[in-house]
Formats: structure tokens, C-alpha cells, sequence
């Protein structure tokens, strides 16, 4: 009888195991469907003289967003210690108006240039759906990294007492260091992006 329980155990246990991987395997092949590229010819704003960095990180903001407000800190001390080697840009959906983009820009003391996406042209190329949502790449437009800052905010109106793991500060670290991206995504916490109904 003990030889019959044991089979049947190991019926099911295969049986939860394939099932298991099988989740896996989709969410890897997911990972791996995400957007690894993108047009520069489109970003006209990163092949201006004045630029000589080989990397670029945008950052979707918005402007009324509290987890955008929250995040500019982070962004400026990111921006102080690597824009030796990484050009920051930060876009703004196009539903901001330009007083509250100036406004914003002075209250928060943004250190790198803001663009207001007029048309949702930005977002959709990367396809950004959250403020803020942070994307790292190179001249030929390779995305290194996509998603959150960090893990601080874990879900709307959820955060952690400070962040314990730093996604785009370890990736832009890796990548001008020559190393692979340990983690090349983590979904954004934050405002969704208003998009213009084509």
C-alpha cells in the first residue's frame, strides 16, 4: 500500500512542478518579448554638441504626481554623482501645461532638461505608462534598464521607510563599468500617463 502512496505523490509532485516551471518559462519569455530597443532617430534631443556621454536615462515625470515629487531627491543625487557618464533627461506627458512644467522645474530644482511630450510620441516609442517610469540606454539605443528608480514605493500610496535595493543606480553602475545588468527590469510604481485618444 506504501509503494502505491508514495507513486501518487510523486504523480502530482511532477505534475505541480511542470506546472510550476510552465509559469516560469511564460514569465521569462515575457521578459525576454520586452522592448530592447528603441529609434534614436526619434529622440532628436540626445545628438546635441553639448553631449558627450555614451549613456542617457529618461525619466517620464509628472508634474502633479506625488510619487514624481517624491522621487526628484533621488534623481538629483543620481544626477550629481554619474552625469559624467550619463546624460538625464526628464519627459512630461503632454497634459501638463507649460506654466506647471516651469513651475515644477523651480520648485524641485531639476538639475537636467525637462521635454513635454506633446503628442505622446515619447511614451509610446518607450512604451512608458507610469510617472515616474525610468528608462537607461546607449547612442544606438539599446535599453539596459526599464521600469522603477528603486523599490521604495511598492504599490500606490505604499512605500517602505527608504529603499533597500537601487535598480537604476546598480544598472547604470554595470553598464559603464562594462558589466551585463543584473536586473534589467522592475515594474514602476506611480501615476499613469494620460494618453491622447488618436
Amino acid at each position: 500500500m506504501k509503494p502505491l502512496i508514495v507513486l501518487i505523490f510523486l504523480i502530482f509532485y511532477s505534475f505541480g512542478n511542470g506546472y510550476s516551471q510552465t509559469g516560469s518559462e511564460l514569465s521569462t519569455d515575457s521578459e525576454i518579448a520586452r522592448l530592447k530597443t528603441i529609434a534614436v532617430e526619434n529622440l532628436p534631443f540626445i545628438n546635441t554638441p553639448d553631449i558627450k556621454t555614451e549613456f542617457f536615462a529618461v525619466v517620464f515625470l509628472g508634474t502633479d504626481c506625488p510619487i514624481s515629487q517624491k522621487y526628484v531627491h533621488t534623481l538629483r543625487t543620481l544626477y550629481k554623482n554619474y552625469r559624467a557618464k550619463v546624460t538625464f533627461f526628464g519627459i512630461i506627458p503632454h497634459n501638463f501645461s507649460e506654466e506647471k512644467i516651469t513651475t515644477f522645474n523651480e520648485e524641485y530644482s531639476i538639475p537636467f532638461r525637462l521635454l513635454k511630450d506633446h503628442d505622446n510620441s515619447y511614451a509610446r516609442l518607450f512604451h512608458a505608462s507610469v510617472t515616474p517610469e525610468v528608462f537607461l540606454f546607449d547612442a544606438t539605443g539599446k535599453i539596459f534598464y526599464d521600469g522603477a528608480i528603486d523599490n521604495w514605493f511598492f504599490a500606490l500610496g505604499r512605500n517602505r521607510l527608504k529603499a533597500t535595493e537601487h535598480y537604476l543606480e546598480e544598472a547604470i553602475k554595470n553598464v559603464t563599468s562594462g558589466k551585463t545588468v543584473s536586473i534589467p527590469h522592475k515594474d514602476a510604481v506611480g501615476c499613469f500617463i494620460e494618453f491622447r485618444k488618436k
